[in-house]
């Protein structure tokens, strides 16, 4: 959800994700999603939702939803 450039779900595939899920509402972020996509040729395991997150919400099954970010941002006091 709220995908931006791909970029986390992009890097979490070169980490071992098997398939990611990318949307975004925005059409500009969504052409920018399918550019970074094609350079690093992952059209296979991507997956890319143009709607708002509550709609992509209904289309995504919720018996095919995992959403793990382990590690993403450590912030220290």
């Amino acid at each position: 959800m709220f995908a931006g450039s791909g970029a986390l779900g992009l890097e979490s595939l070169s980490r071992g994700a098997k398939k990611v899920v990318l949307c975004d509402n925005s059409y500009d972020a969504i052409r920018i999603i399918k550019q970074n996509i094609a350079k690093t040729k992952t059209e296979n395991q991507t997956i890319v939702i143009n709607k708002n997150f509550e709609k992509a919400l209904e289309i995504v099954p919720e018996n095919n939803r995992k959403y793990v970010i382990d590690n993403f941002i450590k912030v220290s006091d």
